[in-house]
């Protein structure tokens, strides 16, 4: 997931990321992964802040989005708190199944593998850029490697 994230960077697309847990802990995370943080123009910890924590994450989406001033904003979520938490801030959301949980992410504009890294390809970069999340959502649909 870390070449797909860094390949859409790459291609000047603006990413954000929003997590239920501490700065400290994403610090760490991104050592132990070997992530990259600054490919994010936003980073949202929410664990940092007194916000509620049935509502924190949603928060967070919410600033981050408007951090960013972007046009065009999607989640990519592996869990469906996370889903719920990006359509409540009003950001469309892409499921990721995960390897090692069944969560519901039904609520997702669609569902793709747990590996991103199939799609970190120049050409599904420019199909984002290019279309509206739906568009860019059936272009995926097209692809052997969507779900």
């Amino acid at each position: 997931n870390i070449a797909f994230f860094t390949k859409a960077w790459e291609q000047g697309i603006q990413l954000g990321l929003v997590t239920q847990t501490t700065t400290k802990d994403v610090q760490r995370q991104s050592v132990h992964f070997k992530f990259p943080l600054y490919i994010f123009s936003v980073i949202m910890a929410a664990g940092d802040k007194n916000w509620d924590k049935n509502i924190s994450k949603a928060i967070g989406y919410a600033v981050a989005r408007e951090r960013l001033n972007v046009n065009k904003v999607t989640a990519f979520e592996d869990s469906k708190s996370g889903l719920e938490s990006a359509l409540a801030a009003g950001i469309p959301c892409i499921g990721v199944k995960d390897y090692y949980s069944n969560q519901d992410l039904s609520k997702g504009s669609y569902i793709i593998s747990p590996d991103l890294g199939k799609f970190a390809t120049d050409e599904v970069m420019e199909a984002y850029k290019r279309n509206t999340l739906e568009a860019f959502i059936n272009y995926l649909k097209g692809s052997k490697e969507a779900v």
